[in-house]
């Protein structure tokens, strides 16, 4: 299949820095800004890395929670609210849970609601026609499910209340044995052992999920290696500067050393000639 090259987009990115004195690129800015330069079946793409943001604000408005809408969502507030009401024109996974949701007898407590509606999400995005897209999202998946039944094992928790099911094999195993590297192969699930390692380390949280957050900086790398200036690329990006977006709320130096990394990364991987650069002005 014919994939379109986006030269103008990288070329058009702004001169990137960490100086808090200065305004930097946000997720949000970069996902209003490829709204009008991506065409329309790679904006629908570039749409599915901000699901999760529509899962927590329809979460928020189903269950009456207090918290501020999330911006970076697809749907406003108000698109949400009819669609509660009414879903007829909302993206297909969210369908089937709401009516669920509204049914007399679905389980409506927090944890529930929040991991049927991970368990809806996944599986539609894994149907995808992208690679890149069921490549990434089974991977995030399929993390979050190792360190969390990871966690269960070490402090006692119900596993199977926790998990994110799914099809693949990794959620059974993850249920009836103690996580191990030789659970799968590593074409199965990449980086098993790190995150492993990772999980069961004596790591502070906060250095634990950065750890993790850095592994999936490289996962990324490689699944993007041989794409150039497509939308893969620019997927990658996003989600790398989401990564960047969150450290830096969290975290001034590790947030300035990803978001560094990003820069780093970008600029090395492309071999731009002087009109592609990013200092170019």
């Amino acid at each position: 299949m014919f994939k379109k090259d986006y030269y103008y987009i990288v070329a058009g990115l702004p001169e990137l820095n960490i100086n808090e004195s200065r305004k930097v690129l946000t997720s949000l800015q970069f996902k209003l800004e490829m709204k009008k330069q991506l065409n329309k079946s790679d904006y629908l793409l570039f749409e599915h890395l901000f699901r999760e943001n529509d899962n927590k604000n329809l979460l928020s408005l189903l269950l009456e929670r207090n918290i501020s809408f999330d911006k970076l969502g697809n749907y406003t507030e108000d698109y949400l609210r009819t669609q509660i009401d009414n879903p007829t024109d909302i993206v297909a996974y969210m369908k089937p849970f709401i009516t669920d949701f509204m049914s007399k007898s679905f389980d409506q407590s927090p944890l529930y609601c929040e991991n049927k509606l991970q368990e809806y999400y996944y599986k539609y995005l894994l149907k995808t026609d992208n690679d890149f897209i069921r490549q990434w999202f089974r991977f995030d998946r399929d993390v979050k499910n190792l360190l969390t039944a990871v966690n269960c094992r070490k402090h006692e928790y119900d596993i199977e209340k926790q998990l994110i099911p799914e099809n693949d094999g990794l959620y059974d195993a993850l249920l009836n044995q103690i996580p191990t590297a030789d659970l799968f192969e590593e074409e199965d699930l990449p980086y098993l052992e790190k995150i492993l390692q990772i999980a069961e380390s004596n790591l502070e949280a906060a250095d634990m999920e950065l750890e993790i957050d850095l592994l999936k900086w490289t996962f990324l790398d490689e699944i993007t290696f041989f794409y150039y200036f497509t939308i893969e690329k620019i997927l990658s990006f996003a989600i790398k500067l989401g990564l960047v977006d969150r450290w830096r709320k969290l975290d001034h130096t590790s947030g300035k050393a990803l978001w560094e990394r990003l820069i780093y990364d970008l600029e090395m991987s492309y071999f731009f000639a002087d009109e592609f650069s990013l200092n170019h002005k």
